[in-house]
């Protein structure tokens, strides 16, 4: 159970909510994971889009230097509303390890 708990922090941590340097976990999180039968209750999809959406409105002061949050969602948004943003190849992809 220790291991899970300290997995589901990295995940929380590390990719869904991570702070502006990336390298530390709030300790607010820690009482939610006590009860591991009750986390997947959790609204963690409304709570990791509350947390993007503060932190773009923290770093739209001019003196913010960084930005945290789950940038993996902010970016699939926008590729997916704005497909003009992707890289167009027009060269066929080749996987040589793939094709022997």
């Amino acid at each position: 159970m220790q291991a899970a708990r300290s997995y589901i922090m990295h995940l929380i941590g590390g990719v869904l909510m991570p702070d502006a340097n990336g390298n530390m976990v709030h300790l607010m999180y820690l009482p939610l994971l006590s009860n591991l039968h009750n986390t997947r209750s959790y609204s963690w999809g409304s709570a990791v889009l509350a947390m993007l959406y503060r932190e773009l409105c923290r770093t739209t002061d001019p003196s913010t230097m960084d930005i945290g949050g789950c940038l993996i969602l902010l970016q699939s948004w926008a590729l997916y509303r704005m497909p003009f943003l992707a890289s167009i190849s027009h060269q066929s992809y080749i996987f040589p390890l793939v094709n022997r």
